[in-house]
Order: C-alpha cells, then sequence, then structure tokens
C-alpha cells in the first residue's frame, strides 16, 4: 500500500497522543511540584519528534527512535527510584525496539514479504503500550518497589 496523507496520521497520531499522554504522567512523577518542568518537558519532547518528523532517514522513523532513546533514559531513571516501574519500562523498551526494528525493514523486506512488517510494528506497539501503562501503573501506586 501506498501511504496518504490521511493514513500517515491515522498510523501515527494514535501513538503520538499516546506518547504524549505517558509522558504527561512520567514527567509528574520526575518534576513532582514543578509544573513549569513538566511542561516544558513534554513541550520540548513534542517539538523534537516534529522536527525529527521532516527527516527521511531510517525509514521516517527518527521520532519513534527519539522515543525510544527516551524511554530507555526513563527506565535507568527509575531503576533505583521504582524497580516495578523500571522492569515494565524495560521490557516496553525492548518490546519497542522489535516494533522499530520491523517498521524501519519494512521497506527493504516488502520485496520479499508481500504483507510486509508494517502490521508486527502495530501488534507490537500495543504490547509496548499495555507495558507502559503497567509501568505508569507502578509509579502511582503506594507500594514502590
Amino acid at each position: 500500500f501506498i501511504p496518504t496523507n490521511w493514513t500517515d496520521y491515522a498510523d501515527t497520531l494514535p501513538i503520538v497522543v499516546f506518547a504524549l499522554i505517558a509522558l504527561s504522567f512520567i514527567a509528574k512523577k520526575i518534576f513532582t511540584r514543578n509544573l513549569i518542568l513538566q511542561i516544558v518537558s513534554i513541550l520540548s519532547v513534542l517539538l523534537i519528534g516534529l522536527t525529527l518528523e521532516h527527516m527521511p532517514q531510517l525509514n521516517n522513523s527518527l521520532p519513534y527512535v527519539f522515543i525510544l532513546l527516551l524511554l530507555v533514559s526513563i527506565t535507568v531513571y527509575f531503576s533505583k527510584i521504582n524497580k516495578k516501574a523500571s522492569t515494565c519500562f524495560k521490557t516496553a523498551s525492548l518490546i519497542f525496539f522489535l516494533s522499530l526494528s520491523a517498521r524501519i525493514l519494512d521497506i527493504s523486506l516488502c520485496s520479499y514479504l508481500p504483507s510486509g512488517t508494517h502490521f508486527i510494528w502495530h501488534i507490537l506497539n500495543a504490547i509496548m503500550g499495555y507495558y507502559i501503562i503497567l509501568g505508569i501503573s507502578a509509579l502511582y501506586r503506594e507500594n514502590k518497589n
């Protein structure tokens, strides 16, 4: 399939909205009691992502590479503060790495696999989202470890 503007938005907009909502919950835990830093961090991530969106490298996946790096950083940040959340974010990072690999390789593999690998991107993103929700839930529970 050849993407059109509306299919591109249908493909990316839900992921971006989910990432921004998840980031807002995570930023609230990182920058407790500092609403300005929470807002600045979310807007910074959005601006970096929008800038990377215009770069065609890696099958237009640079914004997602940035999100993966951000997710790994969040995993490391919470590794000593909240082990349960960190474990969930680590699992989400590994799944997102596999998901992103399927997205990046999709164009190259389409000539060998008629269905491509883009569907794997969507399936793994759903699973990754589940682990992010588990991680956020662990951040907001009373028992941290």
